[in-house]
Order: structure tokens, then sequence, then C-alpha cells
């Protein structure tokens, strides 16, 4: 990495070069930046990730993408739907095709065949190495996340082609199986169904909150047995699927998986498999007794859901 300092009109600009050549948003160096707009670094075994956006960031507040500059929100919502598609995709393309140096002519192909199908159609299709850059260019664009660091670690499970409850169920206990390893340690995925089309609500749904979360069971003298925040959802699951849940309730009682791939479909639910849910248990390093006596545990893997 390397830094050249460039006159810009009354202005000196520092870019600072990537392994990748590609440069990083330039800031001012004779003004005065506010503290939160300055170039922090986040260092880590794993390198250095800049808390503003980097190169080819498309939604961000940063609007120059290597020279070019993005129309502002205000100009997008002018746009249709199309228009602001065949825009983002371009640059998204342009985006892959600068970090993986690839042909003009393969780069040109592509472009010409997504923004035929967004004519077409009013959508595209990624192809799964596109998804899986796209995942990590979204990643390593969070600046409110620590964890961004490892984005170029980031693995994706493409379960697209899933077309049924069951077949949903089994790509997230996969899902949560490879997170969790048996040696120990958690590895970043990220499973993507399919998308919702344009005009439809034909979107794949994740009815709970999180993928492991704990039941929180009502008691007849008002008192809640588990994670009171999820006490109506495990009410739900037990009325309307009838789900009894274990015979002696406790505080750390998962709860099933509801999941619905189409909406055409009713969801169905799905008990977790013992061998996908991972726990830690909770101590205090000045506090032996903490642990023994209060028993406090927590799921290994936090996986989003509540999606749809």
């Amino acid at each position: 990495m390397q830094s050249e300092t460039k006159k810009t009109g009354s202005v000196d600009v520092t870019c600072t070069f990537f392994e990748k050549g590609v440069s990083h948003c330039p800031l001012p160096t004779n003004t005065e930046t506010p503290p939160s707009a300055a170039n922090h670094v986040l260092n880590s075994h794993k390198g250095m990730v800049y808390l503003q956006p980097y190169p080819g960031y498309i939604h961000g507040k940063q609007p120059r993408i290597n020279g070019l500059v993005m129309p502002t929100s205000v100009e997008l919502l002018s746009e249709s739907a199309k228009a602001t598609l065949t825009l983002e995709a371009s640059y998204f393309l342009d985006l892959c095709h600068r970090e993986w140096n690839t042909s003009p002519e393969e780069h040109q192909a592509r472009k010409e065949e997504v923004l035929h199908s967004i004519q077409e159609t009013g959508s595209y299709e990624h192809t799964t190495k596109e998804l899986q850059h796209g995942l990590r260019v979204a990643w390593r664009n969070a600046p409110k996340c620590p964890g961004r660091a490892s984005w170029e670690n980031i693995d994706l499970f493409d379960c697209r082609k899933v077309t049924t409850n069951k077949e949903m169920a089994e790509s997230l206990f996969s899902h949560l199986r490879q997170a969790t390893p048996p040696e120990g340690g958690i590895t970043p995925f990220c499973s993507m169904f399919r998308s919702q089309m344009p005009g439809t609500e034909d979107g794949p749904r994740v009815w709970n909150n999180q993928l492991i979360r704990y039941c929180g069971h009502h008691q007849e003298n008002g008192k809640t047995i588990g994670d009171l925040a999820e006490a109506d959802f495990t009410t739900f699951v037990k009325q309307h699927f009838g789900w009894k849940g274990p015979q002696k309730q406790g505080s750390f009682d998962v709860l099933p998986l509801v999941l619905q791939i189409d909406p055409s479909k009713p969801p169905e639910l799905f008990e977790i498999p013992p061998d996908c849910i991972k726990e830690v248990e909770i101590e205090h390093p000045s506090y032996p007794w903490f642990g023994s006596k209060i028993g406090l545990k927590w799921c290994e893997e936090g996986s989003s859901g509540g999606t749809g």
C-alpha cells in the first residue's frame, strides 16, 4: 500500500492505493475534516479496513466511484425502477470487472446479457460468483461492523434452487453445521435463497428472528420461563402449529424453525437437530461462582431470521 498526493484545483488530495490497484475515495488534506469523516483505520490480523466506503460502494454516503459520480438519491427517485436497476447493475458489473480483472470482451458480453434481461423482464439473475462478490463487497462497506476485516473470508451457500419448505430447512441445518464446525470457532457464512421478483410477493421467509433462539413459556401465574423476548412467538408456535415443546419446560429450550418457501404454500415447523445447536456456558473471569450458580448460556452462532 502506498500514498500519493495530487493537486486538484486549490486542494491537495491524498489517494491511498491498495494491492489490487484500486484507489481509496480521496479526502482533502488541507481542509478541516470532522472526526466522524476522518479516514480511521480498523487494525486486525487480517489487514486494514477503512471506515469510509470502498471505491465502488453504490449506496453509501460517498458518491465518488473511481472518479465517476453516481446520481444523488433525489435523482434516482425520479427514475423508473427499471432505469434505476439498469444503472446499479452496470456499476456493479463494472466493479466486478475491475476487481476480477476480466477481459473487456467478457465484461461487455455479460453486461449486454444483464441489460437485455432487465429490459425484457425488469430483473436479472446474478451468477453465483457475482452473488458471492456482492456479499463480500456489502460486508466490507458496512462501516459499523467491527468484523468486516474478514470480508474476503465470508462464504456463500447458493440456495436459490430450493423449492420446498423441507429443502429450505435442510439448507439452514447445513448452514448451522458449517458455521460452527466440530473443531471450534465460527466460520462466516451466508445462505441466500431466491429473491422476490418485481411486482410479486413470492420470496421465501424465515419466521423466526434468529435461527437459534430460546423459548419463552408463559405460565398461568403470569410469569415466563425462558426468553421473554420470544414469549409471544413461542405462544404463536404452540397455538398455530400444535407444538408441545419439552415435557419439562426450562430456560434454554430451543425454538423450532417456522419456514415458508413461498406465500402460496403454508409455512411448516421444523425441529432443529441437536448437532446443529452449539452453546457456550457464560462465566465471569473474577467470580467463579457466577457460572455454576446462575447457569447462563447462549448459542454460539447468531444467524438472522425474520426475513422474507
